[in-house]
């Protein structure tokens, strides 16, 4: 048996696996895929591929990330029976008869392209592309978390018209009133009307604040930082009030300072400000 040496959605079994560490260090299943069936996705249908012997690829998933969880692990669990409660607990299932369905893609890396497993389903899943959606409590905390920057970028409201016809007596003159100035003709004076433009001034960007040994100290990411104080919200607060404490103490702790640069430390402060303010204890 050979790898299977093109880009398709295929159907088989999972001949091994074992649970290991990416190159990033995350938890990563690693199975290996041995192709029965091909997807013929103009006559719709699924084709005999165990003739071929180039059947075989190796999957790579990656399990938990810098996030969280990931889609692979939710697939896994699928696929698989794992209850996602330890990782000793998925090396040791028994796969053997684990039927699967696998989509196989171009992956182009440092100027080389290879094919590799990029999703994996229930052996039965309807082929295709599929659309990850986030459920209605993570579309909720979503839209809390980034209700201050929906509210500032939302399309404002055209003004209302004024009512009546305008006529030439109803409109009143907007010139000022007061003596008439005569026109300057100097050709070195400024032209009149004009004014003298204000000297740019130079954009830098604020330096980091100096460490405040006041603050509460350990570290964790934007994401932690939110799904915690999310979580922990007192039931009286409502998602506008989380997401504009979050924004007062975002103000607080990193003045000045794009959200990209703030620290895993002031992260971390933000988030105990805010639990401060409104967690349920």
């Amino acid at each position: 048996m050979s790898l299977i040496d093109r880009a398709s959605t295929f159907r088989g079994r999972i001949a091994d696996h074992g649970v290991s560490k990416s190159s990033g260090g995350f938890p990563q299943l690693i199975l290996q895929l041995v192709a029965t069936e091909i997807y013929d996705v103009d006559e719709q249908a699924w084709v005999d591929w165990s003739e071929y012997d180039v059947n075989e690829i190796q999957a790579y998933l990656v399990l938990f990330g810098g996030k969280g969880e990931t889609l692979n692990s939710q697939q896994v669990k699928k696929v698989t029976g794992w209850d996602g409660l330890s990782f000793a607990g998925l090396a040791a299932l028994d796969l053997s008869k684990t039927k699967i369905q696998f989509r196989v893609e171009e992956n182009t890396y440092e100027g080389k392209t290879n094919l590799q497993v990029s999703w994996i389903d229930e052996y039965d899943a309807e082929p295709g592309r599929t659309v990850c959606k986030l459920d209605a409590a993570e579309m909720k905390s979503l839209d809390a978390e980034y209700a201050s920057l929906l509210k500032s970028s939302g399309k404002k409201a055209a003004p209302a018209k004024a009512k009546g016809k305008i006529t030439k007596t109803n409109v009143k003159s907007t010139q000022p009133k007061g003596p008439v100035t005569k026109k300057n003709n100097d050709p070195l004076g400024p032209p009149t009307g004009t004014t003298t433009a204000a000297p740019t001034e130079t954009k830098t960007t604020p330096p980091a604040p100096a460490a405040n040994p006041n603050l509460p100290t350990g570290h964790c990411t934007k994401d932690e930082a939110w799904e915690t104080v999310y979580d922990m919200k007192a039931k009286d607060v409502s998602d506008e009030k989380i997401a504009n404490i979050w924004t007062d103490a975002i103000k607080k702790i990193a003045p000045g300072v794009e959200q990209e640069n703030i620290t895993d430390e002031q992260w971390f402060a933000v988030r105990q400000v805010v639990l401060d303010k409104a967690a349920a204890f």
